[in-house]
């Protein structure tokens, strides 16, 4: 076998099926590796983690020339041929090699019960019958374990750039075959850009793995909405929620889809994603497995089996009239000169609207002393209300919604979670729940907004 690629290519590929490359384990050490496949005038790439797959091809100039090269299959280590790849100046890449499907080991007949016998002397020795087994056996035992040897020394993969580097190959039938689909559905075509915004926006608010028990707070769920064509994507952590309904091209009538994928494994895979690509997202039921097709490049994550929380219960209702609206600017830059002086575990900033037409906007701790500042509220606020946040949560979606000119705030009570939203954003919602400063006067904290 024979196949020449452009180095730059192999090395964007390499790149790209990198991200779900196993660690090596003495259980299953062939996740560590690369398989490649050779097939008409392409040379394809896939990894798997065993949570996580990718598979890419790239166009090459391919010979097969020898016989043994069973279905252009080779499995090598990644990080070995990776270093190869990136130290070489070569513009092409040669890749040549034999792979020999070893040998079954041969069934032999179940070896003699009675194998040693003792004589007048209590000596023992082997048995006839087991001195049968062995001189029909051996020999053929031996011959297959030759064979093996010999075959094996045979395969090895030879990479030329620069120079020429000889690797052995690893077991290409200890690779996993878990993550091939079996039964895809496609649910949408959407553009790179706008996933790989939705993902990064949404992957933001999942805890990581070592912050929570709950494995589905590190997910992002992905859920169909028939009626508006859009595809609906949560996440929870608590604290904060996010959802996104984004219209896409739908591909299905499951109006019942409901699935979590670990929302750190998406974020990582969506950034190989063009932004002018059009990406097929689709989801295997049989494997619970979710998928991202973007041109030659198939990625899979497997779903996470936690129930997500029923959101919707917490989402607080937008019918309220109590309602802050203040410039995104002066607020985003009230916000950084508060927590300047802020408690570091709690990063409480206090809103306190007046019904003067402005709002207080202050942070206190113990060590670093006092803050406050008022800023103006575009439109009357019709009445009192004091309320704490995280101040990281308020201006990390303040700079979230950077073109925005205003931000506004919709309040129940002190007490229950607020929605946030910047104009544009009717169809997204973004929930925080306030924080309760046990060191400040209790009604103050608890008490229901009441009307001028």
């Amino acid at each position: 076998m024979h196949c020449e690629v452009s180095r730059k290519d192999l090395v964007k590929a390499l790149r790209i099926v990198g991200k779900t490359v196993g660690k090596q384990r003495e259980s299953v050490p062939s996740i560590s590796g690369v398989k490649i496949t050779v097939d008409d005038d392409h040379l394809t790439l896939k990894t798997t983690n065993l949570q996580q797959a990718t598979t890419t091809a790239i166009d090459t100039t391919v010979s097969i020339d020898n016989p043994y090269w069973e279905n252009g299959e080779y499995l090598v280590d990644f990080k070995l041929l990776k270093k190869i790849v990136d130290r070489a100046k070569s513009p092409t890449v040669a890749l040549c090699g034999t792979y020999h499907a070893l040998p079954i080991e041969p069934v032999t007949d179940e070896m003699p019960s009675s194998a040693y016998v003792a004589d007048d002397n209590r000596n023992y020795h082997k048995s006839p019958e087991l001195v049968a087994w062995h001189a029909k056996w051996n020999p053929v035992i031996a011959a297959w374990k030759e064979e093996v040897a010999r075959l094996t020394q045979e395969g090895m993969l030879t990479i030329t750039t620069d120079g020429s580097t000889t690797i052995p190959p690893m077991r290409l039938e200890d690779f996993p075959a878990s993550m091939a689909s079996r039964d895809n559905v496609d649910i949408c075509t959407i553009t790179g850009k706008v996933l790989k915004e939705a993902v990064k926006r949404v992957a933001n608010i999942a805890l990581k793995e070592k912050e929570t028990t709950r494995r589905a707070l590190t997910g992002i769920n992905i859920a169909v909405d028939a009626i508006c064509n859009s595809l609906i994507l949560v996440a929870v952590n608590g604290y904060r929620l996010e959802k996104l309904l984004i219209p896409v091209g739908l591909l299905t009538d499951d109006t019942d889809l409901s699935v979590t994928i670990p929302a750190a494994a998406w974020s990582k895979l969506a950034q190989s994603i063009g932004a002018k690509e059009t990406v097929t997202l689709g989801y295997d039921q049989e494997l619970q497995a979710f998928s991202m097709t973007a041109g030659d490049t198939t990625s899979s994550i497997t779903a996470l089996s936690d129930p997500f929380p029923d959101y919707n219960r917490v989402i607080p209702s937008d019918n309220s009239d109590y309602k802050i609206k203040v410039n995104r600017g002066a607020f985003l830059a009230s916000l950084e000169r508060g927590s300047i002086v802020a408690n570091e575990e709690s990063n409480a900033i206090t809103l306190q609207a007046r019904g003067d037409g402005r709002l207080l906007v202050s942070s206190a701790s113990k060590y670093k002393g006092e803050y406050e500042e008022p800023i103006a509220l575009l439109g009357g606020f019709p009445g009192q209300l004091g309320i704490s946040f995280r101040g990281d949560y308020l201006s990390g979606f303040c700079r979230q919604h950077k073109e925005a000119q205003e931000i506004e705030l919709v309040l129940q009570s002190a007490e229950q979670a607020a929605i946030i939203r910047a104009p544009g954003d009717r169809d997204d919602t973004t929930v925080i729940m306030p924080v309760r400063l046990d060191t400040m006067p209790t009604e103050q904290w608890s008490a229901v907004a009441v009307p001028a």
